[in-house]
């Protein structure tokens, strides 16, 4: 019985057949329930099938010998007894870390390098969200823990004051005696003192029984805490493993993005195609921006052409227009401007968010409708801050500056263009 009290405390009790409990409790002690205890005491990791097997024979049908009704249930608790081994044995599942995106070759034609591009930034973005919900998952647990082991503490003192009032009952109790109902009667002086005798002993019954209770509640909900802090430990210390392979993970990812963005750069064929993958991208993002809703007519916009505030605070290192490079001639739509990572992008007139997430080429890309087919395009952001359909102010933070969808560092990709046509930004935005 020690081995069943221990297995109903342990976290494994609930894996275990609740009938063959409900047996036990209803058999004689003797050799039945030793035989039960042998099994009990088997480890999961050595069991022998046939020993076992007995065993628990002896246990159901004792040293009887065994009628055609119960022939039958063998084969029910051969399989029981192999599940019940097989549960207990087995390890607890390792956390395994999402495999990487498979590797395409950029030098085959068929192969889309905006999309590879796209590809892996869409992975490493999903892989930085489920890591920043591990995280917040992680101190949520801690927390959890904290909480459970302070009401933990607070039961144990609670605990050690009941059980003090417990002792003194006993105590008294034991001093006392047995009370015989007749001596309890016939000791009174009469029938009022005796009512007020049995009031008083039922209240003190009814203090007694409740003093008890709330003992036994006590070491209950004490328990429960101290189960409920290990468990958060535990899940804690299951998401950190999990989170440290999903860093290493990602670790991988990123150095296979930089060493392909390498790759690009460092081959004047792959940049063409990069280019070349580049302009059509542009001419599909032209007939999306014709094909939106359009904003009644603003004059405000129009009427600020040379006045509106720069996006973000940086330096322009790719200017609107041609230019010649190793790899052939460029028209930039837009311009680049340089600027650390996470540093606020804001709107540079009010307007109507009309565009909000990953376009193949762009990036992370918001599209600003501020009306008479006039609209503002900001690229490369390393995450949004304003959904889709939401009205904006001048100056407020539309996302932030990042590299999606780039081969170069850091920065804005910023266009303005009117009924699809891109515009010079220099002419419009006081951005040096």
């Amino acid at each position: 019985m020690k081995n069943l009290l221990r297995l109903e405390n342990s976290r494994s009790f609930t894996r275990f057949p609740i009938f063959i409990l409900d047996r036990l409790s209803s058999m004689p002690a003797g050799e039945n329930r030793s035989n039960f205890a042998k099994v009990l005491r088997f480890p999961a990791s050595r069991y022998d099938f046939h020993e076992c097997s007995g065993l628990m024979l002896s246990f159901f049908f004792g040293n009887t010998v065994v009628s055609p009704r119960k022939i039958f249930l063998i084969p029910l608790f051969f399989c029981i007894l192999m599940l019940t081994a097989q549960l207990w044995a087995e390890e607890p599942p390792q956390a395994t870390s999402e495999n990487l995106p498979k590797m395409a070759d950029l030098t085959q034609k068929e192969t889309s390098l905006l999309e590879e591009l796209d590809k892996w930034e869409r992975w490493l973005e999903q892989a930085a969200e489920e890591t920043r919900k591990g995280r917040q998952r992680v101190t949520e647990l801690k927390k959890l823990s904290e909480d459970a082991e302070k009401e933990y503490k607070n039961r144990v003192e609670q605990m050690k004051t009941l059980k003090k009032r417990v002792i003194q009952r006993l105590r008294a109790a034991y001093m006392t005696g047995r009370v015989a109902e007749a001596e309890f009667l016939f000791g009174s002086e009469g029938v009022a003192d005796y009512s007020l005798r049995n009031f008083y002993m039922n209240r003190l019954m009814k203090h007694d029984e409740q003093t008890f209770r709330s003992y036994f509640d006590s070491v209950a909900e004490a328990r429960m805490a101290h189960d409920k802090s290990l468990e958060a430990k535990t899940q804690a210390e299951q998401t950190v493993q999990k989170l440290e392979q999903k860093l290493a993970v990602m670790q991988q990812g990123v150095a296979h993005r930089k060493s392909m963005l390498k790759e690009i750069r460092g081959s004047e064929k792959l940049r063409r195609r990069y280019e070349k993958e580049r302009k059509k991208a542009s001419r599909e993002l032209a007939r999306k921006i014709r094909k939106m809703p359009e904003k009644k007519r603003e004059v405000a916009f129009a009427s600020s052409k040379g006045e509106l505030p720069c996006p973000v605070k940086g330096r322009i290192v790719e200017f609107f227009g041609n230019e010649e490079t190793d790899y052939g001639p460029v028209y930039h739509r837009g311009i680049k401007i340089k600027a650390p990572a996470g540093r606020p992008v804001r709107a540079v007139s009010k307007g109507v968010v009309r565009f909000a997430g990953r376009f193949k080429g762009y990036g992370n890309l918001i599209i600003l409708d501020h009306g008479s087919g006039y609209h503002t395009l900001f690229a490369n952001l390393q995450s949004i801050a304003q959904p889709q359909g939401v009205e904006v102010a001048t100056g407020d933070v539309i996302g932030y500056v990042g590299a999606t969808g780039s081969l170069d560092a850091p920065g804005l990709y910023f266009e303005i263009r009117k009924k699809g046509r891109p515009q010079n930004p220099e002419e419009w935005a006081q951005c040096r």
